[in-house]
């Protein structure tokens, strides 16, 4: 999915005029992120505004694109916080695009630390997913086993949820997380388990997609798993490689030499993420 921040905005050209039209652009699939944060008005007052005029634009610029993604024939935007602007609102919103789109296939990011997941919710949409894993899982129980099992627990009662009234489910992943350099608050985490003995780079990624994504993919949707993120290196859940020619370090350029890392040792990986997951997805 492609970050989506209205007509005419940097995403929206990058979008259109560069991936769409790169000369292997065919190898992949690529759907609309629609960035609600961006378009559809403040978390505690959004007015909708720009909803209609931007599914209209998507018919008419995206959807026909022989690249771009499709559930059941039906081309796919996934909406960003779902779980904010469209619970207990915004029904009038979704109405329209049901009545004016109906060919289009809606994943919502609907889910987050919610023990109490409701069937009500995912009745809205196609399919359900989670954009901040990092959020439910490792910020409170660190790279742990006990980590692992919580994100469980909170896809497999969301997915019960969202079976019972036909609504597809698509597990949200994350390889890691340290957003230092743009915000405070927010513990680093690396990308091992931490309560492992030797355990390596890569290993919570491995466990988040052995562990939580494989035993929940889910045939209606596909078979995807989401992963958070590529090309997201502010937050430092990118999956792309690196150069893969410098040494771990657990150093940076900030004053004390260790505010950015949190004295977490970094890995210039290469490769390793996309051979992680193209060896645990390709049977």
């Amino acid at each position: 999915a492609v970050s989506w921040w209205g007509p005419n905005s940097v995403t929206d050209k990058n979008f259109k005029d560069k991936i769409l039209k790169h000369p292997n652009k065919d190898k992949l699939k690529y759907a609309i992120l629609y960035e609600s944060i961006g378009r559809l008005g403040p978390l505690n007052n959004p007015h909708y505004k720009n909803w209609q005029s931007d599914f209209t634009y998507f018919k008419k610029h995206y959807f026909n694109n022989p690249s771009y993604l499709k559930i059941n024939g039906k081309p796919v935007v996934f909406i960003y916080l779902t779980r904010v602007y469209f619970r207990n609102r915004g029904k009038t919103q979704l109405d329209w695009l049901r009545k004016n789109h109906p060919d289009v296939y809606i994943i919502g990011d609907d889910i987050f630390n919610n023990d109490n997941y409701n069937k009500n919710w995912a009745k809205q949409f196609d399919a359900i997913t989670a954009y901040d894993v990092y959020g439910q899982s490792t910020k409170t129980h660190g790279n742990t086993t006990k980590a692992i099992t919580k994100l469980n627990e909170i896809y497999h009662h969301a997915n019960a949820k969202a079976k019972n009234v036909g609504t597809a489910f698509i597990p949200g992943i994350a390889p890691g997380y340290n957003d230092t350099a743009v915000r405070n608050g927010n513990p680093a985490r690396p990308r091992h388990m931490t309560d492992q003995k030797k355990s390596k780079q890569g290993d919570l990624f491995r466990a988040m997609i052995n562990e939580v994504a494989l035993p929940l993919l889910d045939p209606k949707a596909g078979n995807i798993m989401m992963i958070t993120s590529f090309n997201e290196w502010y937050e430092d859940t990118q999956i792309e490689p690196t150069q893969g020619t410098a040494s771990p370090t657990n150093t940076d350029d900030s004053k004390t030499k260790k505010y950015f890392t949190e004295n977490n040792r970094y890995y210039d990986y290469g490769n390793l993420y996309l051979d992680i997951l193209k060896e645990l997805t390709t049977k």
